[in-house]
């Protein structure tokens, strides 16, 4: 019996081949139907998950650059070093390998008052090197907050990844899917072989 899969074809069957031969085929097994029937289902559900991996992207977004939070949680100030760093470490070609190091400073607080305490800076510099340093609403010194355009691109990658990870996800579906699918097509043949195949053989 021909069919969409049992006919010819020229190794550049496609999903969306598939599925538009199987459209309106009354020879389409009902195998065929099925697979046909999941692809769509499963391009559908991945279709409609791109907004929702947009929407969960702008929602990291505004968590990790803090635009939903009231303003001014940090700020900066300029601290003085009061110690000089660690030494710089090179590698064997006298490459620069950076680095920080703890090391006592001294800043104005937001009360105008001087402050001393433990700070990271780069190593290799000196006591008096003036560097900026961030402070939270208590004064307590804190990271840097991640600047818009950072935030806005580690959003952009967890979004596609999990958009990506996710057709990956049906992609795997499809596969077991469909090879179950075949099996049942190859048990179909062999069970019409074995009622036809005598009859051919005893001519």
């Amino acid at each position: 019996m021909s069919s969409p899969d049992s006919a010819p074809h020229d190794g550049r069957r496609t999903p969306r081949r598939f599925v538009f031969s199987v459209h309106g085929n009354s020879m389409a097994r009902a195998s065929d139907r099925t697979e046909a029937a999941l692809i769509i289902l499963l391009v559908v559900i991945w279709v409609l998950c791109l907004p929702l991996a947009a929407a969960g992207g702008s929602k990291l977004w505004a968590d990790i650059a803090g635009t939903d939070r009231p303003q001014q949680q940090t700020y900066s100030t300029t601290a003085e070093l009061l110690a000089p760093t660690e030494f710089e470490h090179v590698s064997a070609d006298g490459t620069p390998m950076g680095g920080t190091s703890s090391v006592q400073a001294r800043w104005s607080g937001a009360n105008g008052l001087d402050e001393t305490g433990e700070i990271q800076a780069a190593t290799g510099l000196t006591a008096g090197t003036r560097i900026q340093i961030w402070l939270d609403r208590s004064g307590v010194v804190t990271t840097p907050p991640v600047s818009s355009a950072t935030a806005a691109v580690q959003a952009v990658i967890v979004a596609t990844v999990c958009w990506v990870g996710l057709g990956l996800l049906l992609a795997a579906i499809f596969w077991i899917a469909r090879r179950r699918l075949n099996q049942a097509r190859f048990a179909d043949w062999e069970s019409e072989w074995r009622q036809i195949g005598p009859q051919w053989t005893t001519h």
